[in-house]
């Protein structure tokens, strides 16, 4: 794995958490292109976990402020590459 993916990995949970629920769709694995698997886990640790539907990678981040806003829209597991309900 290249520096740049390693870098956009590391990137990846923080954007997440701060995107909308359009973008959050959209987002692949990049590494291979593939689909995303996104988890919020509401506890009192607020935490966020990336993995890659092919299992490239696996990421998480814990401690977040607030829900992100995504989650209302979206539920609070994710598969990317899919549109919205609605």
């Amino acid at each position: 794995m290249n520096n740049e993916t390693k870098k956009q990995i590391k990137e990846l949970p923080g954007q997440i958490a701060r995107a909308g629920s359009e973008e959050v769709l959209t987002l692949k694995c990049p590494k291979c292109g593939g689909n995303l698997i996104i988890n919020f886990t509401p506890d009192e640790k607020k935490a966020l976990t990336v993995t890659c539907e092919k299992f490239c990678f696996g990421t998480s981040i814990d401690g977040m402020a607030e829900e992100p806003q995504w989650v209302r829209t979206l539920g609070m597991q994710v598969l990317t590459g899919h549109r919205a309900a609605g």
